[in-house]
């Protein structure tokens, strides 16, 4: 257990130098990808409640949004990870826009994004107010938070198991499958599980106490605004954090999987 935590130390280290290197040498990239990733979800949500009344249709319609920043943020994605992954060798995204691989991974990135919202699904359609006509087939509130809270554990899980699919398909698209992704990280949950717990802390920690600082604001507008950027700042960091473990894990995980 010890050389679990050694090594997921040594993850920890690179995610957060990676995250500085891709900054100083991607720039480009990892505004265009954040902020795709980032607009998306904020007129995701503005459209859904403007436009759609149903918490379904809602759902249906972020997802959607979410589709176009994706295919927005894919070849600058996908240049993000062969960065990392091809130690610091820089890609420009604009010749990966066509490129069938990129293709491919828009498509997987997509598929996985509508993944990612079943469990919310599942609430709306088991909740009690939920947009089904008549009763629904769940009445008990608890019942539905703890099919939610299943089906988040399960997606959990299995984004562990298949967390080296997008750096795979980002290098070596004519060989990436689940089926060897989940080969590749046969026996090595703990490492993965611990790797990704120890490269978010920093952000879990520092966010109460952003939010403590910012709530001590004597203008509603600056409280607003200041919470609005730390937001958007966390959530650069995790992308650039979340890349790099992905893409180191795939790095050492394809490696033994290889001299196996």
């Amino acid at each position: 257990m010890a050389s679990i935590f050694s090594e997921a130390g040594s993850y920890f280290k690179l995610a957060y130098g990676d995250a500085y290197r891709m900054l100083r040498d991607m720039r480009l990239s990892v505004m265009v990808a954040a902020g795709a990733t980032i607009g998306a979800l904020i007129v995701g949500q503005v459209a859904g409640r403007l436009l759609v009344r149903t918490d379904l249709g809602q759902t249906v319609t972020q997802w959607l949004v979410a589709l176009v920043g994706l295919y927005i943020a894919a070849p600058y994605t996908v240049a993000l990870y062969r960065y990392v992954i091809l130690e610091h060798i820089e890609t420009k995204p604009e010749q990966l826009r066509a490129d069938p691989a990129t293709l491919t991974f828009f498509a997987w990135s997509a598929v996985l994004n509508l993944a990612a919202t079943v469990p919310e699904m599942l609430g709306v359609l088991t909740e009690p107010n939920g947009p089904a006509p008549g009763e629904p087939i769940f009445t008990s509130y608890a019942t539905s938070m703890l099919i939610m809270g299943a089906a988040v554990l399960v997606l959990a899980v299995l984004a562990m198991r298949i967390i080296t699919f997008l750096p795979s398909l980002a290098v070596d698209a004519a060989n990436a499958y689940l089926q060897r992704t989940w080969m590749m990280t046969r026996g090595r949950f703990w490492l993965i599980w611990l790797t990704a717990m120890l490269a978010g802390l920093p952000i879990v920690l520092d966010s109460p106490v952003i939010l403590t600082l910012t709530s001590a604001l004597p203008n509603h507008f600056a409280r607003l605004l200041t919470m609005f950027v730390a937001g958007v700042g966390f959530m650069v960091v995790l992308m650039l954090v979340g890349t790099s473990v992905s893409a180191r894990l795939y790095q050492r995980l394809a490696t033994e999987q290889a001299e196996a």
